[in-house]
């Protein structure tokens, strides 16, 4: 059996973006969202997104904070340790396309924010909680 890593989900961008380029001059689009979690309906999931060059140069100035997206990506996956010798894991999703909610027809929008809910946007983690790189 082949195996196949798909992710697909509609989040709340829950702190402005940040548009870096590497060493080697590739554009990165970092993307804090917010989505419901399915196993703890009160709770909320919180995972950074990455864009990588053009799909990260067009969306830099459109992504702002408090809009609602729609990711279609795949699931990656950092491990490391840390300064006190602890092991530390990472998980993150890398875009293939990034749509705006707003730009649906009004009745899917109106099914994705009630699928998605509300947020307090203070739960989400700090930059201290996230890998070295």
């Amino acid at each position: 059996m082949a195996l196949y890593n798909k992710v697909i989900m509609v989040a709340k961008v829950v702190k402005e973006p940040e548009h870096r380029m590497t060493v080697s001059g590739k554009s990165v689009l970092r993307i804090r969202v917010a989505s419901r979690n399915p196993a703890q309906k009160t709770s909320n999931l919180f995972i950074d997104v990455y864009a990588f060059g053009k799909l990260a140069d067009g969306l830099a100035d459109k992504v702002e904070k408090g809009k609602m997206i729609i990711v279609d990506g795949s699931l990656a996956y950092r491990e490391w340790v840390d300064a006190v010798g602890s092991k530390r894991y990472y998980y993150e999703i890398w875009a293939d396309s990034i749509r705006f909610l707003d730009a649906l027809k009004s009745e899917e929008r109106v099914v994705a924010e009630d699928l998605l809910g509300n947020f307090d946007d203070s739960e989400f983690l700090d930059d201290d909680d996230l890998p070295p790189f």
